[in-house]
């Protein structure tokens, strides 16, 4: 069963362009006082984790802000970013979200001055669903009050061994309903293709609209699902590369009938990233799927690479020999 989580951003305090830092020129390079109304013992404590103001006087050619502080979260994570000097006056929002605000630095002394504050906005901490739930997951908003708000959603993970993004790099998408998904695909790519079952039952039954919603391998990486590569075997073939090949070609190993809808197609890139590092994350094996130092060593020898040649021949690509954790457990006979 999935897990109940809960986020509240409780009522906001007023935004001020200084309660972090009041407006003062940078003397001199290096840690810059935080003297605001929000702070004690040298730390700007905040009501809840905002993104927060500077604003400048003129422009500050060359300045580079480094901030320090906490956000959202128990423990509360500690986060940094850094803010560029602005061509002129005005203010300069950080991406990150900070609950508290323990340093400013800065790289040289100012010509202006500058202030630092809190906007208007307010921020609940990330809710990550339970990974391992099988039941749908499904949102709920409640709002008290007049608020205007944006429900926001992200597939990246900045806690991932396998692919992390920086906080401050994180895409968020906003949500056009209470509907938030980080989907995986499970793929089996061997049956998007035109053969005797697919042509004669299954294509007939379902009629021409609804037989081009099959295998929509291409829409899915386009909305920016993680794909997975599979078979279903034993009633089909177990054999990855043959998976790749259709999944490419959309086109059956050796096979001469036109493309089953192209426009589904994916690049081998993508192809072979599903059956690895796809694979190992919908498994939960954060530890293999790509070569990286300190993964396991799950290896495949190939006779060729299947890159340089045409894609009507990913098929005839053969494994030589097999790694799982770093020992040799198949050799191909001379």
């Amino acid at each position: 069963m999935a897990q109940l989580q809960y986020a509240s951003v409780g009522p906001l305090a007023a935004a001020s362009a200084t309660n972090i830092r009041t407006a003062s020129t940078f003397a001199a390079a290096g840690l810059q006082t935080l003297n605001g109304s929000t702070v004690v013992s040298g730390v700007a404590v905040l009501d809840a984790a905002r993104t927060i103001l500077f604003t400048f006087a003129g422009a500050e050619a060359g300045l580079i802000i480094t901030v320090v502080g906490t956000g959202a979260g128990t423990p509360a994570p500690w986060i940094t970013e850094t803010i560029a000097g602005p061509a002129g006056a005005g203010t300069v929002a950080s991406l990150l979200k900070y609950k508290s605000v323990i340093s400013v630095t800065s790289n040289q002394l100012t010509a202006g001055t500058v202030s630092i504050g809190t906007n208007t906005l307010n921020y609940s901490g990330w809710i990550q669903f339970d990974r391992y739930a099988k039941a749908g997951v499904a949102v709920q908003l409640v709002v008290v009050g007049t608020v205007n708000y944006t429900l926001q959603q992200t597939l990246d993970d900045p806690n991932s061994t396998v692919n992390p993004v920086a906080p401050a790099s994180v895409t968020w998408v906003n949500c056009a309903d209470a509907t938030v998904v980080g989907a995986t695909a499970n793929m089996q790519p061997l049956w998007a293709a035109h053969e005797p079952q697919m042509d004669d039952l299954t294509m007939p039954f379902l009629g021409p609209e609804r037989s081009s919603w099959q295998y929509p391998f291409g829409d899915l990486l386009r909305a920016g699902a993680t794909l997975s590569g599979g078979s279903d075997w034993p009633v089909s073939s177990a054999n990855p590369i043959e998976g790749m090949h259709v999944a490419v070609n959309r086109v059956a190993p050796e096979g001469d009938a036109e493309a089953f809808y192209p426009e589904q197609r994916l690049d081998l890139a993508s192809a072979l990233a599903a059956y690895t590092s796809g694979t190992a994350y919908v498994n939960h094996l954060d530890d293999t799927g790509t070569i990286a130092v300190g993964n396991l060593a799950d290896l495949a020898v190939l006779d060729r690479d299947p890159f340089e040649g045409p894609s009507a021949e990913i098929c005839h690509t053969r494994v030589e020999q097999t790694f799982v954790g770093g020992r040799r457990v198949f050799a191909a006979s001379a």
